[in-house]
């Protein structure tokens, strides 16, 4: 296990037994290392998550080895064989990647006051008051990352602060394997020096902006009027110059599930292309594979896009009948990010993607519905990729793109 990391207080009384606690976990390079776990002989090789070339497609997630390639998220798979010919490619199994995940934080719920899971391989934690039950809060984040190896034999990286902004960008300077603590008195001896590209939503393109002006490091804003900061980069920036990320704590608490979201945020700015659609229906196999699970339909899809500017679109359609069916789900979220891009957008490239479901039914399908017979049998393939273990039964995708 990798060594953690401590950036703590030198007085003796630490603010992290006053204040709210929040950490970040994240599963180190989660598809990959579960295809790694499963097959030995993938160990340390280039393992890319995504189909083969010739077939069409982009770059779901890979492993660091690949990584030292070049290789990132969403890149078209063509240009990551390029980059890699040696590349190992392993076609996606979402569902088991679902059933694995669900498992996982069902363990590490246990160790926090509060959960809130933001992707199918992260969450957020609050750890306020738990002190008491382990000597720090450095041996609370040990423990549950030796539990989630012990149970299931995968890493993950850990970061601790006072926000969520904060304990996200620790987890991900941490990464693979580690833990990273920030104490809140040292703060901003953490952020002012961390480059303003280490910002969750500060893109390529606001950083080469930002950049221009001699802003390098967090610490560098503070040279500008907000004023004017806001007419060059866009009024984004006023979250981080007024620094009320670090006030960002609440927690979403769902007693009653209103919705299901899912996004992807690109290494790099990524052109917008039909080679998408790959990754769009995984994201939907995701999501209706959570509907299913708890026995709802979505009638409402609402699809995201943010472009290289920061600029976040939003496109939603409801549906005459509700479902949990991935195809359809998949093709409307992909038509509406289409059709977004071709009415709102100025450019092609798009920082962020994302899918949420909403107005949820209760599935109460009887043998006289009309889709019955189509719902029975997405429901049994669930049964029995649960059943195995794996996707012993895999679903294709037909993509209905207008002509």
């Amino acid at each position: 296990m990798k060594k953690m990391q401590l950036i703590k207080s030198n007085t003796k009384k630490s603010i992290m037994k006053e204040d709210r606690v929040i950490a970040h976990l994240d599963l180190d390079s989660f598809f990959a290392s579960i295809e790694m776990r499963d097959n030995p002989e993938l160990k340390d090789q280039p393992v890319i998550i995504g189909r083969k070339p010739p077939a069409r497609g982009v770059v779901s997630t890979c492993s660091y080895e690949a990584r030292k390639y070049g290789i990132k998220s969403a890149m078209p798979v063509s240009t990551a064989q390029r980059l890699c010919p040696k590349a190992i490619f392993v076609e996606p199994r979402i569902d088991y990647y679902n059933k694995v995940s669900k498992e996982i934080f069902s363990l590490v719920e246990r160790y926090s006051v509060f959960m809130e899971k933001t992707g199918i391989d992260e969450a957020y934690l609050d750890l306020t008051g738990l002190i008491p039950l382990f000597h720090s809060y450095e041996d609370l984040a040990k423990e549950i990352k030796e539990q989630v190896y012990k149970n299931f034999k995968l890493t993950c990286s850990i970061g601790v602060s006072c926000s969520k902004v904060i304990s996200k960008i620790a987890s991900d300077r941490c990464k693979p394997d580690g833990i990273l603590i920030i104490e809140k008195d040292k703060l901003n001896d953490f952020i002012n020096f961390l480059p303003i590209s280490a910002f969750p939503f500060i893109g390529k393109k606001s950083s080469e902006s930002l950049k221009k002006l001699g802003i390098i490091y967090f610490k560098d804003l503070f040279q500008y009027d907000l004023g004017f900061l806001i007419n060059k980069v866009g009024s984004f920036i006023s979250y981080y110059y007024l620094k009320q990320f670090l006030h960002e704590t609440s927690f979403q608490q769902n007693t009653t599930q209103k919705s299901y979201s899912t996004e992807t945020t690109f290494d790099e700015d990524c052109k917008f292309s039909d080679e998408l659609f790959n990754l769009i229906s995984q994201m939907a196999s995701e999501l209706a594979l959570r509907l299913r699970d708890d026995n709802y339909k979505a009638s409402v899809i609402t699809s995201k896009i943010r472009d290289e500017d920061f600029e976040t679109y939003q496109k939603q359609i409801t549906l005459s009948e509700p479902t949990f069916d991935d195809n359809v789900i998949a093709n409307i979220a992909f038509e509406n990010m289409e059709n977004l891009l071709k009415s709102k957008v100025k450019g092609e490239k798009v920082r962020l993607i994302g899918i949420k479901l909403s107005g949820l039914v209760k599935d109460n399908s009887n043998l006289f519905d009309t889709n019955v017979k189509k719902d029975i049998a997405i429901k049994k393939v669930d049964e029995l990729n649960k059943k195995f273990g794996k996707n012993i039964v895999q679903k294709g995708f037909v993509w209905r793109k207008k002509v």
